[in-house]
């Protein structure tokens, strides 16, 4: 397809729901955390107010994706974590298909007590708190949220505790768990660096579980601490793909709204189909969804995808929905 054949597929849709990635993709990190060219944010306001849904489908959770609606546009409906958590006419739900077992969270508790991770930042529906190795505290806390730009937080980080007290203190409805790997753990540092399938091996040998971790993956996740970045990485523990997924999302956003998709089109803008997110499993769970990938990061033979837009993302972005506007 090209720019106007989509246009034509969807004009005729009572509704037109655009699924939109945030880091990357409308947002240009390279400018700002939480930066989009400014004609482009002044479209999609008045888009917004038409027959059009603007919808972040993000991998951010709740904290990330408000510091966006605080910096641009003020949304009511949002698909968080990848799909873990689904916000419809401002209401937050919790997809429990990402929750985390007891056994699971037990785990990083313990490696936390053990020092073999300083401390572990959980994502749950509600936001984020981090649990701390006391002794470890001081080498570290500087380390503390710095997997996200420090302006999500508003000024206000969320809370830290030592991991002593996690009994007292540990969230319900956990669906992300990061940490920092030691350079010293070789096997698995370099697992994560090198994005092989051994990490999660590695990981289970390390802390020495009995613990079924199939229905998990372990991923590396970049920081923006440079004091670090020869000391460590950072690792990201999750539902697998296949369970929890942003077109799984965008299918349970859909049945909270009780909308009739016959007569809707369903649009979706990513940057990859690859790394911590795909943004191609989109049609998996909705085969009529348009996928439209920007950026250069895509391969360009995905069969899932309907529109590449390569090189300049704001400047296809803009040039997208100018064209919509017209709808």
């Amino acid at each position: 397809m090209n720019n106007q054949t989509i246009i034509q597929k969807i004009a005729n849709r009572r509704k037109i729901i655009l699924s939109i990635d945030l880091d990357n993709t409308l947002v240009n990190r390279s400018l700002g955390s939480n930066y989009i060219k400014p004609e482009t944010l002044e479209i999609l306001k008045k888009l917004d107010k038409n027959k059009f849904t603007i919808m972040p489908n993000t991998g951010r959770d709740l904290v990330g994706t408000r510091s966006f609606f605080y910096d641009t546009i003020k949304l009511n409906d949002a698909i968080m974590g990848s799909g873990s958590v689904i916000m419809a006419e401002g209401k937050v739900y919790f997809n429990s298909a990402s929750e985390f077992l007891s056994d699971i969270t037990e785990d990083t508790i313990k490696a936390v007590e053990n020092g073999i991770t300083p401390f572990i930042d959980i994502y749950y529906d509600k936001g984020r708190i981090i649990f701390y190795n006391e002794e470890q505290k001081e080498t570290y806390q500087d380390l503390f949220y710095q997997q996200n730009p420090q302006d999500w937080f508003n000024g206000e980080l969320p809370p830290s505790f030592p991991v002593s007290l996690v009994k007292d203190k540990l969230p319900t409805n956990i669906f992300r768990i990061e940490f920092p790997v030691l350079k010293k753990y070789k096997e698995l540092y370099e697992s994560l660096i090198n994005k092989n399938n051994k990490a999660m091996e590695e990981w289970l040998k390390i802390i020495k579980s009995d613990v079924k971790y199939e229905e998990y993956s372990i991923k590396r996740k970049k920081f923006f601490c440079q004091n670090f970045q020869q000391e460590l990485t950072f690792a990201r523990l999750e539902k697998r793909e296949g369970i929890v997924n942003k077109g799984i999302g965008l299918e349970q956003w859909l049945e909270i709204k009780k909308i009739d998709i016959a007569n809707t089109s369903i649009v979706h803008i990513g940057d990859q189909d690859q790394g911590l997110i795909n943004d191609t499993v989109i049609k998996q769970n909705i085969p009529q969804a348009i996928i439209i990938m920007v950026g250069n990061k895509c391969s360009l033979n995905n069969t899932e995808v309907d529109l590449y837009l390569p090189g300049d993302v704001d400047v296809n972005l803009f040039e997208l929905f100018s064209r919509l506007t017209n709808l």
